[in-house]
């Protein structure tokens, strides 16, 4: 198996909509199941992107432990979208492996070891976490060592782990108008065809059960999903024929 430098940094971005208390309370468990299912050491990157309701009630909590060997942990004044606050953050990593993550799953044991190995190898541009309702995997399976990965049809954004040098200034997602919409699925499918092929694990994750944390905002999310579409499917089949 490919030894990675064992420096990796995961980046989130925390929004909590008005009213959404269990969001808040959510994000604890999350935290405490990250640190200990990696499987190898990380650093934490936390941005608050101007989120309706306080997350200083936990804050305290998430401190150093497990395989999180530090958290950082910043505030905007302005909701401006989790492209624009991932995209920031990563600018200023350092790590040569970085990742990002959702704070609404629990993910599988020893997931991030097994990513970083992954998107070590040759031809991997990124290795990810299937989540929730990403049911349709190829008969293509993979087995590298211990480790049991595929080429997905479909990879959502909940969690992607890439090497900085292997995906270079592909390594940011695309930015346009609008706080909500397609950005992780234009990511993956653009380094799978730039970069490399774009992988996940065969162990799968599972939502905290927090979908819309209110009717409100769920609703909120689908007019944001359905009014950015035609602008973010322009891109994609823009990076598809490209």
């Amino acid at each position: 198996m490919i030894c990675w430098p064992r420096s990796i940094t995961l980046c989130c971005s925390l929004y909590a909509y008005k009213g959404d208390k269990a969001r808040i309370e959510k994000t604890l468990e999350w935290y405490n199941s990250l640190t200990q299912s990696a499987g190898t050491d990380f650093n934490l990157h936390l941005v608050n992107d101007a989120s309706d309701e306080s997350f200083d009630d936990v804050l305290p909590s998430l401190t150093p432990k497990g395989f999180c060997k530090a958290v950082e942990y910043t505030y905007s004044e302005e909701r401006l979208g989790k492209a624009v606050q991932l995209n920031k953050l990563l600018k200023e990593v350092k790590s040569k492996l970085v990742g990002v993550v959702d704070n609404d799953v629990i993910l599988p044991q020893d997931w991030l070891e097994e990513c970083a190995q992954v998107c070590m190898l040759p031809t991997i541009s990124l290795c990810g976490i299937l989540v929730g309702d990403e049911l349709d995997i190829p008969n293509t399976r993979i087995r590298e060592g211990n480790i049991h990965f595929c080429f997905p049809n479909k990879l959502g954004g909940a969690c992607l782990v890439w090497h900085r040098e292997t995906v270079g200034e592909e390594g940011y997602f695309w930015t346009h108008e609008g706080q909500y919409a397609h950005e992780d699925a234009e990511f993956v499918i653009r380094l799978n065809k730039r970069v490399g092929k774009v992988a996940a694990l065969l162990k799968r994750g599972t939502h905290t059960g927090i979908w819309g944390d209110s009717e409100e905002y769920g609703k909120w999310k689908l007019e944001q999903s359905s009014t950015h579409w035609s602008v973010a499917n322009d891109r994609i089949l823009e990076v598809k024929e490209g």
